[in-house]
């Protein structure tokens, strides 16, 4: 069984995490996940970053699943994300 670190996301992200967890427990995927908490904190020096349980999550569990973040977080995950590796996508969809 795989440990995944699984960020939900702001706006739509948790909608999205969440129909992605069960297309994968549908599936039979060998996987646990470890929902994290990505909003960002103040350090007693003024920097901004995501929680510490985060990256020990990510550096634990070596892989991680995004959900859609929007708003300021992803500004803090654009800095956080130089010690990690991310296949970021774009959809398009046509109506």
């Amino acid at each position: 069984m795989q440990c995944v670190t699984l960020i939900e996301g702001d706006g739509i992200g948790p909608e999205i995490a969440a129909a992605v967890v069960k297309v994968f427990d549908a599936a039979g995927a060998p996987i646990t996940w470890e929902p994290v908490d990505v909003r960002p904190i103040k350090t007693p020096d003024g920097r901004v970053t995501v929680p510490e349980g985060v990256i020990h999550s990510m550096e634990r569990n070596k892989i991680g699943l995004k959900g859609v973040i929007s708003s300021f977080y992803g500004l803090v995950l654009v800095f956080w994300g130089g010690q990690f590796l991310f296949f970021p996508f774009l959809v398009a969809t046509k109506q």
